[in-house]
């Protein structure tokens, strides 16, 4: 005859057998951090210290650099593309009249324009350095973080800096008297623009 089930005693066990209490010295492992055990790292806003901001003198020479050869670009390109609108009116039998002559202008410094641009983005974005920074052993880095500014970043510290060339060089100035004003830790036009700021190499 088949014996009644006995659940036993009801205690919460579920039936399994009581565990072994942890011997004298022996206090139980602590779970492991982490998903898979690794121990977390520091926190991930947190930053070392940020670099010291460049000096007035090296930054200055810097700027006088970059500015020479941003207009050098600026002209080179507009010359360039200005005689490339010659070549087309005269070999491809264009009208050379005042509706040509403006169109090829426009085209000129719009592509003379765009060149300074990406001179003052391309090397930033890429190392933080034009060659005038390189020369004068200072970079650009982003604000928030003190590491190399994002392609936006750069991009749009780029477009202000080629802005500034445009009336006769007055904007250029205004941002020089900004970072003379505030010492080592002035901010031009263009680093307020992109939220960077220029530090030693």
């Amino acid at each position: 005859m088949t014996q009644p089930f006995d659940p036993g005693p009801f205690d919460g066990s579920g039936g399994r057998p009581p565990q072994e209490p942890p011997r004298p010295g022996f206090a139980p492992a602590d779970p492991a951090p982490g998903p898979a055990g690794v121990s977390p790292g520091p926190p991930p806003d947190a930053r070392g210290p940020r670099p010291p901001a460049a000096d007035v003198p090296p930054r200055l020479v810097a700027a006088c650099v970059d500015l020479v050869l941003s207009v050098l670009i600026l002209y080179a390109g507009f010359i360039l593309m200005m005689l490339a609108n010659l070549a087309a009116v005269t070999l491809l039998g264009l009208p050379d009249n005042r509706a040509s002559v403006t169109a090829g202008t426009v085209l000129a410094c719009a592509v003379a324009l765009a060149a300074v641009v990406c001179y003052h983005w391309l090397p930033v974005a890429r190392r933080g350095q034009t060659l005038g920074k390189r020369i004068a052993g200072i970079r650009v880095v982003a604000s928030a973080t003190g590491l190399p500014p994002a392609r936006g970043q750069a991009a749009g510290r780029a477009a202000v800096t080629a802005l500034l060339v445009l009336p006769c060089l007055l904007g250029h100035l205004v941002s020089g008297i900004l970072v003379a004003s505030g010492g080592a830790a002035g901010r031009s036009l263009p680093d307020r623009a992109a939220r960077t700021r220029v530090v030693a190499a």
